[in-house]
């Protein structure tokens, strides 16, 4: 046969190694060290290439799990130069919030017994750090009451202050509440001053302040106006004029001060001051459509725009800021 005859004319060598399991375990391990199997030896030349012989893989005797264990452990040059992955950034601790004092609108409860938590008669009025402060400081010592009574008077946006100056049966406590409003007029500008640190404060200091224009006794009326003006003035300036302007046409104080100028010729000038103060650029809405809203009959609205107007145009500034608001051709 073809087959004996070609293991015949093969080498002694080949022979071996084809047969021998230890030879091609041999073979196996250089392989897989070296990469690449040795090439086989050449045939002999009298060997035709039709009967080469054909290597028989499958008959190695040693499986495939006993060469790899038994190998030595070789690092792939790829994994050598692969670069290690980075490690993950580690987030930094999140850090407590800080509380943050919770804002309460101007003339609230809370906001109101905090700034007057600080009353007490060895305070001086030139201690006080806001204008509720410095109001309750002078209701202790123009009033003589006591931090109770003042804090008292103050709540509930003067409620009971209102009741004080309305009441005319105590001539006492009426003469009592003006010297403290007269007192109050040299402190104007330390009051706006106070309200521009603390500008929610200013609803409630100036309703306050308002109030007096509706005290039973004309001097108490007209003193109130005279702080007003000393404070609006003041505010007149800055950025809390607008909150003026809202107090002066969404409170009472717009019929206060009407009524203040129609039966107290000598309030006029601190009147006027208050309008111009608070409703310079618009003097002709103030006349037209807000006083109308305050008067309870076209005669009332009539005199009040008689009575206002005139003590306007007896200030040159005033006057011509109302002709050229065309406040005069409208009436």
């Amino acid at each position: 046969p073809e087959t004996a005859r070609d293991s015949e004319q093969l080498p002694s060598t080949e022979k071996t190694a084809r047969h021998s399991p230890t030879a091609n375990h041999g073979r196996a391990d250089a392989r897989v060290a070296g990469g690449d199997e040795p090439p086989p030896p050449p045939p002999p030349a009298d060997v035709q290439p039709s009967q080469r012989p054909t290597p028989h893989v499958q008959e190695v005797g040693y499986s495939r799990q006993e060469s790899v264990e038994t190998l030595p452990c070789v690092p792939s040059p790829v994994a050598a130069a692969r670069p290690e992955p980075a490690p993950l950034p580690v987030a930094a601790p999140v850090p407590a919030p800080v509380p943050v004092p919770a804002k309460v609108a101007g003339g609230g409860r809370n906001n109101m017994a905090e700034a007057l938590s600080n009353l007490s008669a060895e305070r001086n009025l030139s201690a006080a750090v806001s204008a509720p402060e410095l109001l309750g400081l002078s209701m202790i010592q123009y009033l003589r009451v006591t931090p109770a009574q003042a804090q008292d008077l103050l709540a509930e946006n003067g409620r009971r202050l209102v009741r004080a100056l309305s009441d005319n049966s105590n001539e006492r406590n009426a003469a009592h509440l003006c010297r403290w409003l007269g007192a109050l007029a040299h402190y104007g500008g330390a009051i706006a001053e106070l309200l521009l640190l603390r500008p929610d404060h200013t609803p409630f200091t100036l309703a306050v302040l308002g109030h007096g224009l509706h005290a039973a006794l004309p001097d108490t009326c007209e003193a109130a106006c005279i702080v007003l003006a000393g404070v609006c003035a003041a505010l007149a300036s800055s950025q809390l004029k607008r909150a003026a302007a809202d107090w002066l046409l969404n409170t009472p104080a717009l019929a206060g001060l009407a009524s203040l100028i129609e039966h107290r010729p000598s309030a006029h000038g601190p009147a006027v001051s208050v309008f111009v103060s608070c409703c310079r650029e618009s003097l002709l809405p103030l006349l037209a459509q807000n006083l109308k809203q305050t008067a309870r009959g076209e005669q009332e609205y009539l005199a009040s725009v008689h009575h206002i107007l005139m003590a306007m145009l007896a200030r040159q500034d005033v006057a011509e800021a109302c002709r050229e608001q065309g406040v005069l051709s409208h009436f």
